[in-house]
């Protein structure tokens, strides 16, 4: 009887698992019995693919305990993938395949730590049960992915994910699930190391909310939130038990990534209140914001409570939805953006060979901006695309002149002969179709003539106590083009380009950078640069 039973258990692992897996080493002693009552994969493609049925698929997605061992997920997860932004894969199997050859040619690959992409953080690449013939198939599909998507720099679980993935599902097909996470428009993945700290960020102001005893403690012992926060992938993806995290996996497939912000709430309410029976006061113990991650990395690996505990307290948050996740995303983006090149910059000492300074700016006056300029772009070429004199005075042709560079630096000269400025971090051309701020916080505006200063965003101080109107950056439709917002405008001009006003703002909380009364000016010239390597 018992040879029988461990035979279904290794007929069972075969049948659900890929070959790049140690079945023998997933331990199913946690499983439950297949039911007959859960949905099969025929039945849940069709409601995938059916508008009507959203809410239907969603419930049935998180409340069916499919176990480790059910051979669904060969089919459901590459269904949900290709649902994703009706997602449609660039290349087949056998494109796949060619890229791979291109790459790395017809010689057996090997894998060097120092050759893995260079968005893979090696320090956190969690493989669970794959053999070495599985690690080397993610090598290959992340080394597809880079190949494809140069624009990716940073993205830590892109490796574990795609090892996740590839347990039920096959290389190529795994190549393109990864594809479609990727390329959504709902920020599956982080791509850059600024999304990724946003992340922490985001869920630093998520927990004040939704667990706020627990981060008011953090913040009562001294313990910095987003030192704490910062490892919550690994939580979810190497310390829950593998049949949790794949009940997680599931639900975010198919809803995104909002689901992960809401397991980490859900573990941090479930730790707090297990914390807490022993002592109100358990961080005492603490010593530094390291022990908490720990504390709470054992606890996901000995967690108390079920899973579907667990994904109930996590849906059960309420008042999160995903457009306002997506608005306070976004808000932590511009904010990690601009903290990383304006902390204690040095002053530059090498400039560009040649400064191209247009009829306005005298090349000592552009290099004073260029001091001002994020890092990244201070050793590019300055370059005159839009002149008034040059080019008339219409808002359609300067849309036209600057649409695709980013940034650009709008300089102006007043009929007083004053010269003031703004950089301007994001393309115009990426302006929203209805009336909205855009922008990030890497934008400034400045004066230039007769004095020189330089007004950068206030956030930079008041970090996530930055209310929303200081994070009003450009604004721009048929009539006019404004820099910096919040009870006035930096800088405004009206759509034939030849009159102007500036006011006090509280994204930049600049005084008016013209001395005239009420900020009103006539321009003489206005030129725009963009910047080049």
């Amino acid at each position: 009887m018992m040879a029988v039973s461990l035979a279904a258990d290794e007929k069972q692992r075969n049948n659900c698992f890929t070959g790049y897996v140690d079945a023998t080493a997933v331990s199913l002693k946690n499983d439950i019995l297949l039911d007959s009552r859960l949905p099969l994969s025929d039945e849940l493609e069709l409601l995938v693919k059916s508008p009507k049925d959203k809410k239907k698929v969603k419930k049935l997605v998180r409340t069916s305990d499919w176990p480790v061992n059910h051979e669904i997920r060969r089919s459901l997860w590459v269904t949900l993938c290709s649902a994703i932004d009706s997602f449609k894969a660039a290349s087949d199997d056998r494109g796949y395949r060619e890229t791979v050859q291109e790459i790395f040619g017809n010689g057996d690959v090997e894998i060097q730590i120092n050759q893995l992409p260079s968005f893979v953080d090696c320090s956190n690449m969690v493989q669970h049960y794959l053999t070495d013939g599985g690690v080397k198939a993610v090598y290959q599909i992340l080394s597809v992915i880079a190949h494809e998507r140069p624009d990716i720099t940073y993205s830590p679980l892109l490796f574990t994910l795609t090892a996740i993935l590839l347990h039920y599902v096959d290389e190529a097909a795994c190549y393109t699930c990864v594809s479609s996470l990727v390329i959504s428009k709902h920020g599956y993945i982080a791509q850059t190391m600024i999304s990724h700290k946003a992340q922490s960020l985001t869920l630093s102001e998520l927990s004040s909310k939704y667990v706020k005893s627990w981060y008011q403690l953090v913040l009562r012992n001294g313990y910095d939130v987003n030192a704490v926060l910062a490892n919550w992938q690994r939580w979810i993806f190497k310390e829950l038990p593998f049949p949790y995290m794949l009940r997680v996996v599931d639900c975010y497939l198919y809803e995104g990534p909002k689901v992960l912000y809401r397991v980490v709430l859900a573990i941090l309410i479930c730790y707090h209140r297990h914390a807490s029976l022993d002592s109100k006061e358990y961080l005492k113990n603490f010593t530094s914001a390291s022990d908490i991650d720990l504390a709470i990395q054992r606890f996901c690996a000995e967690i108390p409570v079920s899973v579907g505990k667990l994904l109930k307290i996590a849906f059960g948050i309420r008042a999160l939805s995903r457009s306002k996740l997506h608005r306070l995303i976004a808000r932590m983006e511009v904010h990690a953006q601009s903290k990383q090149d304006v902390v204690a910059r040095p002053s530059l000492t090498v400039f560009p060979g040649q400064l191209e300074c247009g009829e306005i700016l005298s090349r000592d006056v552009l290099k004073e901006v260029y001091q001002w300029l994020p890092r990244r772009f201070t050793l590019n070429q300055p370059k005159l695309i839009y002149s008034t004199s040059e080019h008339g005075t219409s808002l359609s042709t300067f849309f036209n002149k600057v649409t695709g560079h980013e940034p650009t630096f709008i300089v102006i000269k007043t009929d007083q002969s004053e010269v003031i400025g703004a950089f301007c971090s994001v393309d115009w051309g990426k302006r929203p179709a209805r009336q909205a701020y855009f922008g990030t916080g890497e934008s400034f505006v400045c004066k230039l003539f007769p004095t020189c200063r330089c007004y950068s965003w206030v956030g930079l101080q008041l970090g996530e106590n930055t209310p929303h109107s200081a994070q009003l950056f450009m604004l721009a439709d048929s009539s006019q083009i404004s820099i910096g917002g919040g009870g006035g405008c930096a800088i405004t001009m009206n759509e034939d380009l030849l009159h102007g006003r500036s006011e006090h703002c509280e994204t930049f909380d600049n005084e008016p950078l013209v001395a005239s009364h009420n900020g009103i000016f006539a321009v003489a010239v206005m030129e725009v640069f963009a910047f080049y390597q």
